[in-house]
């Protein structure tokens, strides 16, 4: 009988599932474990699970100073281990061992008949379950970041391993870095293993019905597409412009967004919008320059396929650290809305791109399969 290995995300942003299909992916091709893939907020009840993913959505769009602040103060390490330890003193509680199992009730019924030997959080939330039912249920237990800021809530005390990006800013405790620096491996943050494929440029473009002349710019706000729609305007200054391009769109799902591009600018042969594919590869193959929003996966995708990025947007929080980190490496840079006409122009004049070999030391284009092998060794 096939040993069960689960993989625990949480749907709030796109990243943090895709990841967990990824790594899926490379175990189901790679072994013959049986992989189970779960969103941890479909077993809360569901006016909990609601509330989490609307207040998150909310907050993200139109508190972002309270919630940029909020989670810098979590990332403090004495904040964010003072909230560990409250939370461990609170665990220990009869009240909350009662409160808990009743909240986790669907879930735990859900281990209990498939008996994981190896539990993988791809979210701080799953990640937060799987530390509490450990001991209950006696599995490996391991973290993949999907981000390139680590801190206290990422790191339990009783984590088996952590598979983080090469880079990273980390913030914690003296306690959580000992465990952390004892377990971690630098296996990058699991992008599609599609992405480490050899292809030709010109190729990708002529299938796609591009131009191989022109500067292709890949536009993109992450698979759940947040905040897509308050740049419209974009794209009118783009196309308004003297600049020789053509833009690639992933709308992800924000169906509204690609409708409105659609309905304005779709009879523009120098633009290509797509929704949510579950093979974006040769778009970044056939692209120049990327352009979107901070996420982990998306930073990690052009990064392996060596595209310098200019930001536009970011969710606060964990978005924040990971531009600042690609900044510091000198792959990207954030950019206002009214200059990023300019930019681009500076860009394509010049033909700008960073060295190859920051791209060189932080690239992982086979993150996924190497999680994956570590996930597979820790099933022995």
């Amino acid at each position: 009988m096939s040993k069960t290995v689960i993989i625990v995300g949480a749907s709030q942003g796109w990243g943090h599932m895709k990841a967990a299909f990824n790594i899926a992916s490379e175990l189901n091709l790679h072994t013959d474990l049986n992989v189970e893939i779960t969103d941890a907020l479909d077993y809360l009840p569901v006016p909990l699970k609601y509330i989490s993913d609307h207040v998150w959505r909310f907050a993200s769009r139109y508190c972002h100073p309270l919630y940029s602040y909020v989670y810098r103060r979590l990332v403090n390490s004495s904040s964010g281990e003072a909230l560990q330890s409250r939370r461990k003193v609170l665990a220990n509680s009869n009240v909350l061992e009662i409160l808990l199992g009743r909240l986790l009730r669907k879930f735990i019924k859900k281990l209990d008949e498939i008996n994981p030997v190896v539990y993988v959080a791809t979210h701080p939330i799953a990640a937060a379950i799987g530390s509490y039912l450990k001991d209950r249920f006696g599995y490996k237990f391991c973290i993949v970041s999907t981000d390139f800021i680590i801190h206290s809530a990422h790191i339990p005390l009783n984590a088996d391993a952590f598979f983080v990006p090469p880079q990273f800013q980390l913030k914690a405790t003296e306690q959580r870095l000992k465990i952390f620096k004892e377990r971690f491996k630098k296996t990058g943050i699991p992008i599609d293993s599609k992405f480490a494929e050899k292809k030709s440029q010109d190729q990708i473009k002529r299938k796609l019905g591009l131009s191989c002349k022109r500067t292709t710019i890949l536009f993109s706000f992450g698979g759940d597409g947040l905040k897509a729609t308050r740049h419209i305007s974009v794209f009118k200054k783009l196309l308004n412009s003297e600049l020789s391009f053509q833009l690639i769109v992933l709308a992800g799902y924000n169906t509204r967004f690609a409708n409105k591009l659609r309905r304005r600018y779709g009879d523009d042969k120098r633009l290509k919008i797509y929704g949510y594919l579950d093979d974006v590869t040769d778009l970044f193959a056939a692209s120049d320059l990327f352009i979107g929003k901070g996420g982990g996966l998306s930073i990690s995708e052009a990064i392996a396929m060596k595209l310098p990025m200019l930001f536009i947007d970011k969710m606060p929080g964990q978005e924040e650290y990971n531009i600042d980190l690609i900044m510091t490496l000198g792959l990207g840079r954030y950019v206002e809305e009214d200059s990023l006409v300019a930019t681009i122009k500076e860009y394509t004049k010049r033909r700008y791109k960073p060295t190859r070999a920051p791209f060189d030391t932080i690239a992982r284009p086979h993150s996924s399969s190497d999680i994956a092998r570590g996930i597979a060794t820790m099933t022995l």
